[in-house]
């Protein structure tokens, strides 16, 4: 009974265990490098896929045999507890066999060696986050990121003095930060650029493109990248938001992205 007894203490070490995991998790996903992109548009996708749109798109953005079918939308509650059931059971599973199974067996076999058992732990735990399919370098992300979180669970599970709930907290609050406000997000950036793309142009703009003569399917396109790429939202286009941009359009169309130093140099 003591070993699922969640206690204040438990729960307050969980969450204070949870802050640098998620605080380095957020520096990745605002990082503009490309490597980083592709990661962050990865899990965006998995978000997605598996929560689905939180509100029904316009007919304009349906293909033409749905336009008059029903589009399933998931609410935010619903969202929340998936995320929350996906997260536990997740941080349960993994804390159980890592911090406390895989990290008892490399002690045991080593002699007592504490250190090759806490990085031992890390680097199988980081190891398992690879995929087949995934790039060398997309793998090797996500197995460094896996595997410094690996060795700070760990080290929440030796601070706490071999407290495995605490450390199933931790993990569980990491998980569901990203599952959650990760979908949040992304349906807020579909929304907003859907939005801003229905909108007609002001007069000024259509005078200039009018002068142009651009074709108006190519314009539609730009302009629906160009708010798609808008992650602050503020009708302005930054590096960082085109370096984002590019490299998950070319994730998306299974095309290789220009080197970033030309998607540099056009922008300037």
């Amino acid at each position: 009974a003591g070993f699922i007894t969640i206690t204040t203490s438990r729960l307050g070490t969980g969450v204070l265990g949870a802050v640098p995991v998620i605080i380095l998790g957020s520096a990745i996903e605002r990082s503009d490098k490309r490597e980083f992109a592709n990661v962050n548009f990865s899990t965006i996708i998995m978000v997605m896929t598996l929560f689905g749109r939180r509100t029904k798109p316009e007919p304009e953005f349906l293909p033409p045999r749905l336009r008059n079918k029903r589009v399933p939308v998931t609410s935010l509650s619903d969202v929340f507890i998936r995320s929350f059931a996906i997260a536990s059971l997740t941080g349960f599973c993994e804390e159980l066999v890592f911090r406390r199974i895989v990290a008892s067996l490399i002690y045991r076999f080593t002699g007592g060696d504490i250190i090759t058992a806490l990085f031992g732990q890390a680097a199988l735990f980081g190891l398992g986050h690879a995929s087949n399919g995934t790039s060398s370098t997309e793998n090797g992300i996500v197995t460094s990121l896996q595997a410094v979180n690996g060795l700070w669970f760990g080290t929440l599970y030796l601070l706490s003095g071999g407290d495995i709930v605490a450390c199933i907290i931790a993990h569980a609050i990491y998980d569901l930060q990203v599952f959650f406000f990760t979908w949040l997000a992304a349906n807020e950036q579909i929304e907003y650029a859907e939005s801003k793309y229905l909108e007609p142009f002001d007069n000024e703009t259509t005078r200039e493109l009018q002068q142009v003569r651009t074709p108006r399917d190519i314009v539609q396109k730009c302009k629906k990248l160009f708010f798609t790429f808008d992650y602050d939202k503020n009708a302005t286009i930054s590096l960082s938001e085109i370096r984002k941009g590019i490299a998950y359009l070319a994730l998306e169309t299974s095309m290789a992205a220009p080197p970033q130093s030309a998607v540099d140099a056009a922008f300037k």
